[in-house]
């Protein structure tokens, strides 16, 4: 997992990597667990306010073409969480698979993939702060 937390990867290649892709599944699927514990009309695509035919906006498959239609749409760019750490930048981890994690233990639902990714991109984030304070003081 931690390699998906790789700092030279653009966005599009996240998803070619076979481990990239699972971890998206993964996520798609435990956001999905998250929201449907959050509100039950989630998890019954009859009950939420779409066209019919249109299926579960919120279920993890729909949530999975989601970010592969982004990853390909932004194949080139860096996320904005890989580009705050290599500059050293707090990331916005804890209000994505940070509060996905913490809002599943809140209600019982696992969320395994977000809280190890989370916890991976705070090693990194303190990797990084701890090598820009040494190189600060190297100066």
């Amino acid at each position: 997992r931690a390699r998906v937390v790789d700092r030279r990867c653009e966005n599009g290649e996240v998803l070619k990597r076979p481990e990239g892709r699972a971890l998206a599944a993964k996520i798609a699927a435990e956001v999905a667990a998250v929201a449907a514990a959050l509100h039950p009309a989630v998890a019954d695509p009859t009950r939420l306010p779409i066209a019919a035919g249109a299926g579960n906006p919120l279920g993890a498959e729909a949530l999975l073409a989601f970010v592969e239609a982004c990853a390909r749409e932004n194949a080139k760019n860096r996320s904005s969480m890989h580009q705050d750490l290599a500059f050293g930048r707090r990331t916005e981890v804890d209000f994505l698979g940070g509060w996905v994690a913490a809002k599943g233990r809140e209600l019982g639902v696992p969320a395994p993939t977000c809280e190890e990714l989370s916890e991976a991109v705070r090693r990194a984030e303190a990797d990084a702060k701890a090598s820009a304070n040494a190189a600060a003081n190297s100066n």
